[in-house]
């Protein structure tokens, strides 16, 4: 009987997981066939103009594309300099390396056939995650087909983002780790999970701290090993990170990424420059070389007009938390509505008028691109809400081992006070790291509800029979 009841088991996970790539590769399919006929559909992505420079400007391969940036250091195209010259003056080298080769190598549908095969394999890693964590394939099945078609995993692979390595790498490195955190012997489920998570922090430098949580977490549950750990966990997951800042400090003496214009300083500058918008208070924005500014300078930006930084942090994790991702899917990749406007709009509209301003002006686009935007905000709205109902019943339930537990929500933590404290905008593409999570949660909150309703029901019903036997106790 056991035997059977295995076979069956094995049966409906195989069948799930053959309807999961045939839903991916109908979906990504059909993507793929847009990117086929449009080939500046790579570029839709944030800052994906300006990597496509520097990857061109590193490799020494032609822009893609119609319309070429221009590099933001001036360093003109093919330049008489060695390939590590170029390197090294071109930024951290995670944002552009890996899909840059690829393009030197092959060409772009190659690229988006690669990145589409690592998002499948994370897709598949997250059923399995969800199995792991006791859910029927049933369950599991329907919320990663929702996982599918979700922005933040639909967009990445056809794009020339970072997002489209990091977030396939997380997803599969939490995987991983967790299983590997079960049972002794497997040792190399443990380092390939490290080892994705490198990717991750490599092509996104702000998840550099997480491995000291990660250290932490397990010296929590892995007293005895500790040696052990320490040996492996920073090692590995700094891994690529480390080899291309030894690199840059070989060749400068300075311990960095290297000149990148994505740093501290510039969240800093754009983040006062934000709050110029609505405070209407003077800020020469070109007063910053490269747009750096020092944290002594924003700290005293801050204490003066306080009021603004936090109004400005609060639409920042609002449109972090709501936005779907839906606009940049329809609007700036499948290019409906013909709208051609500046990558940030939206973003300064936002800071400059207010939340209502921008429901406003969504309106006054017409009823198709109202009922995309605010439908799918409201929908989102609704798992974001489930997810928060379902943290309780996801932290007692007795199913999930306590490493599973503090893995996955010391992650979403740690995204959302990265984002609270250093992301301008609060963009979406910064919570599709932990979607996933999110996902999971949802579905816990989805189950509490569910057995409310089924508790409520079955007290009304005890009720009821009560009351018709005290009814006919009455009578006699």
């Amino acid at each position: 009987m056991k035997d059977y009841e295995n076979s069956q088991l094995k049966s409906n996970t195989t069948g799930s997981a053959v309807t999961l790539i045939l839903a991916f590769l109908v979906v990504h399919g059909l993507l793929f066939g847009f990117d086929l006929a449009n080939s500046s559909s790579l570029l839709s992505g944030d800052r994906s103009a300006s990597r496509n420079a520097t990857i061109a400007y590193v490799f020494n391969v032609e822009q893609l594309g119609d319309n070429n940036s221009e590099l933001k250091n001036g360093q003109p195209m093919g330049a008489d300099a060695d390939f590590s010259d170029r390197m090294l003056g071109s930024g951290h080298a995670g944002d552009y390396f890996i899909q840059g080769s690829i393009l030197a190598l092959s060409n772009h549908h190659i690229l988006i056939l690669l990145q589409l095969a690592l998002a499948l394999l994370s897709t598949l890693c997250f059923f399995a995650l969800l199995k792991h964590l006791g859910l029927s394939a049933f369950t599991a099945t329907v919320s990663t087909l929702f996982y599918i078609v979700l922005p933040g995993s639909l967009l990445p692979p056809h794009q020339l983002s970072t997002e489209a390595v990091c977030i396939p790498s997380i997803v599969i490195a939490c995987y991983l780790l967790v299983i590997s955190s079960e049972r002794k012997d497997m040792c190399l489920a443990f380092m390939a999970g490290l080892l994705a998570l490198s990717l991750a922090i490599f092509v996104r430098p702000q998840l550099i701290l997480f491995p000291f949580l990660l250290l932490f977490i397990y010296c929590l549950f892995s007293a005895k090993k500790l040696n052990a750990i320490l040996l492996t966990v920073l090692p590995l997951s700094l891994l690529f990170s480390a080899a291309w800042m030894f690199v840059v400090v070989s060749n400068d003496g300075h311990f960095s990424f290297g000149g990148d214009d994505r740093s501290i300083g510039r969240s800093f500058h754009d983040t006062t420059e934000q709050m110029a918008m609505a405070g209407e208070f003077e800020f020469d924005s070109n007063a910053y070389e490269s747009r750096k500014m020092p944290f002594d300078d924003f700290a005293q930006i801050v204490a003066d007009h306080t009021y603004y930084y936090f109004r400005q942090r609060t639409l920042s994790m609002i449109n972090f938390i709501v936005n779907t991702g839906a606009y940049s899917l329809a609007v700036r990749h499948l290019d409906y509505f013909n709208k051609n406007e500046e990558a940030h709009y939206w973003q300064r509209l936002r800071a400059s008028s207010g939340i209502y301003e921008s429901v406003i002006e969504i309106v006054n686009r017409g009823p198709g691109f109202t009922a995309l935007i605010i439908g799918s905000t409201l929908a989102w709205c609704m798992v974001v809400v489930l997810s928060i109902v379902g943290l309780s019943a996801f932290i007692k339930d007795k199913n999930v081992k306590k490493f599973a537990k503090v893995l996955l929500l010391s992650l979403a933590a740690y995204q959302v006070t990265i984002v609270l404290l250093l992301s301008v905008g609060g963009r979406w593409q910064h919570r599709s790291v932990v979607d996933f999570i999110i996902v999971i949660l949802a579905i816990y909150g989805l189950k509490s509800l569910q057995q409310h309703l089924i508790t409520k029901n079955a007290r009304a019903v005890a009720a009821q029979k009560i009351g018709t036997q005290i009814g006919s106790l009455g009578n006699h």
